[in-house]
């Protein structure tokens, strides 16, 4: 035997007819085998007949029975047909899914249709607050169908949510009762995306008890067994985290002359007691940062030293052109802070606060961001764009560049035209929105 017993979320599985009797053939035209990675010996294949497919269940001591796992098959390709009038939603790059119940005939309780009863029952279970019960519950196994023959596993799941529906046939004239349940997909990051079938085979297993199936579980399910649903908003798998930036990124190596520019812009504003000038420098790099990407900038004016509300200079953003012209409202915030200190998420978090709908952020720091503070950017959507400190001294060089002076030079040049303003229109207090009837 030669079973493969391992799932990897994101990996095209072959499952055809042919193969359910041969679980020794891990591949077959460059494909794992679906029957060989969820081979489990002595029991039922893991057959995928219906949009909602439990395993069989297993007798335990008396009369307690455990569902070892349900397996959930959304075929997108069917989405809006007469026996699959609804359409399944999957994001599990952040953790979510919505899957609509197997009842689509109007004379019939959706609490019947045999696969909304089991995820029903598990959906009691998932909620439970007790700890024995979250650990007698099942994993819900999630895979899209993208075509025939062809799975797509998509990871597993926890029930946080079930909406009762109504739904029609489209182009039909009679709606129907049905479920829509909401999923938590938890994060299988310890074992790079894999869900190891070694797990679920305890599971189909009646020797083995809820707590010795435990101990083969991924961390995340051993963490929401533990504490519950409390803990879901740590273990919700999410791409996001693949995609932080390590401080070695945001800063230049050590040695290099871009860090000795940066050391050279930090020194400037912390020996002159001017850090409110670095603002001005800040805004200067976000100008600088839109109009090489083609995007319309106006800046505006840096606000007061004292009270500017968590935004250090506003500016504009304009898009299209004429009548269809739209005007965005930019608030910035610029701290010039130690090269080698993160900047502080509490800044971040009173720039987002000061952001009304449909404004951007933009956050310019000599430092650079932790991968906390970049989680909850990226995860929460917040609009800012982040400027780290190797941003920040790459820009600067290539101004003072472009000025024909030396780094030193620009910087004085650049403060004193600040200082030249500080008392004129280019520092102002007024409301953020005020940009937008700028010439």
């Amino acid at each position: 035997m030669s079973q493969i017993n391992k799932l990897r979320i994101g990996e095209v599985l072959l499952y055809k007819d042919r193969l359910e009797e041969s679980p020794e053939i891990a591949y077959e035209d460059g494909l794992p085998n679906y029957y060989a990675a969820t081979f489990t010996s002595g029991t039922t294949k893991a057959k995928l007949v219906k949009g909602i497919n439990p395993l069989q269940a297993v007798r335990l001591e008396g009369k307690n029975e455990r569902m070892p796992a349900i397996i959930i098959v959304s075929s997108p390709r069917k989405a809006g047909s007469e026996n699959t009038p609804w359409e399944n939603f999957l994001d599990v790059d952040n953790g979510y899914a919505r899957y609509f119940g197997d009842n689509y005939k109007p004379d019939q309780d959706p609490d019947e249709a045999n696969g909304n009863y089991r995820l029903l029952e598990q959906f009691r279970m998932h909620r439970a607050e007790n700890r024995e019960e979250r650990m007698k519950a099942c994993p819900i196994i999630i895979f899209e169908r993208p075509s025939v023959g062809r799975l797509l596993f998509q990871g597993i799941g926890i029930i946080t949510n079930v909406e009762r529906v109504m739904q029609r046939v489209p182009g039909g004239t009679t709606a129907f009762a049905n479920y829509a349940f909401e999923l938590a997909v938890l994060s299988l990051a310890e074992t790079g995306d894999t869900l190891d079938w070694n797990w679920i085979s305890k599971r189909r297993s009646p020797s083995t008890s809820d707590q010795e199936a435990l101990a083969l579980a991924p961390e995340s399910w051993k963490t929401w067994v533990n504490k519950g649903n409390g803990s879901l908003t740590g273990v919700r798998r999410s791409v996001a985290k693949t995609s932080l930036v390590e401080k070695s990124e945001q800063l230049p190596p050590s040695t290099s002359t871009e860090y000795k520019d940066l050391v050279e812009i930090y020194d400037f504003y912390t020996d002159n007691k001017n850090k409110h000038g670095f603002e001005f420098l800040a805004a200067k790099i976000a100008l600088r940062l839109f109009q090489i990407h083609g995007r319309a900038y106006t800046h505006g004016w840096i606000t007061k030293a004292s009270g500017d509300g968590g935004a250090d200079f506003v500016g504009r953003l304009d898009v299209g052109d004429g009548f269809s012209k739209l005007r965005i409202v930019v608030l910035g915030q610029a701290k010039c802070e130690k090269i080698e200190t993160a900047t502080g998420g509490n800044h971040i978090a009173r720039l987002v606060s000061r952001l009304r709908r449909g404004w951007v952020g933009v956050y310019v720091t000599t430092s650079f961001f932790s991968e906390p503070v970049q989680q909850e950017v990226i995860e929460d959507r917040y609009p800012v764009m982040m400027i780290n400190g190797k941003r920040v001294a790459q820009e600067t060089r290539k101004m003072s560049r472009e000025s024909g002076l030396e780094l030193i030079d620009y910087l004085k040049m650049v403060d004193e035209e600040y200082r030249k303003h500080s008392n004129g229109v280019a520092v102002r207090r007024l409301d953020p929105e005020q940009v937008l009837f700028m010439p």
